[in-house]
């Protein structure tokens, strides 16, 4: 996704270097009005396509990156004593792992908010496994920051401990 994002933006560069240079070497005095209007319209076009490339760009990287996600939370799921007698103390993801992307432009809404995740994934210990459950949020303008707003382990035995945020607040819709 990145690597078609990136394709795009190159290709939006081009052509208004293209058009750059066309109006550079273009001289108005001689030209008539058609291909003047022409050039006008092909500028607001590249630029309208450039800022749209912009603005995917922007949001594409505002998205959590489920890397820095598992490095913020295996931590925190270690150092807590209940999942460690629970589980065991050797934690690792397991394959189970899904995530459901909100906020951000919304083709439905006008308004602009805090891209969040919702992510629900399998965590292996020395003795049992276990489902964990996160809210994450990217305050920051890029997904270098990742905020883990709530956070809850579900055990086997049907117990649920939650390490961060309300109890309500666990509910995936996934």
């Amino acid at each position: 996704m990145q690597k078609k994002v990136l394709m795009g933006v190159g290709a939006v560069g081009l052509a208004c270097l293209a058009l750059r240079k066309h109006l550079n070497t273009a001289t108005y005095e001689g030209q008539s009005l058609f291909r003047t209007r022409k050039t006008a319209f092909l500028g607001g076009v590249a630029t309208a396509m450039a800022g749209v490339a912009a603005v995917c760009c922007v949001g594409y990287l505002r998205q959590p990156r489920m890397e820095r996600v598992f490095a913020k939370v295996l931590p925190m799921l270690r150092a807590n004593e209940e999942v460690r007698t629970a589980i065991g103390s050797n934690l690792r993801p397991g394959s189970l792992r899904m995530h459901l992307r909100a906020g951000g432009w919304q083709l439905r809404s006008p308004f602009y908010t805090t891209p969040s995740t919702q992510v629900v994934f399998q965590v292996h210990g020395d003795e049992a496994s276990a489902m964990v459950s996160l809210g994450v949020a990217t305050p920051s303008m890029y997904a270098r920051e990742v905020h883990v707003t709530s956070a809850a382990v579900d055990f086997a035995n049907g117990e649920r401990l939650i390490l961060k945020g309300a109890p309500h607040t666990h509910n995936c819709h996934l």
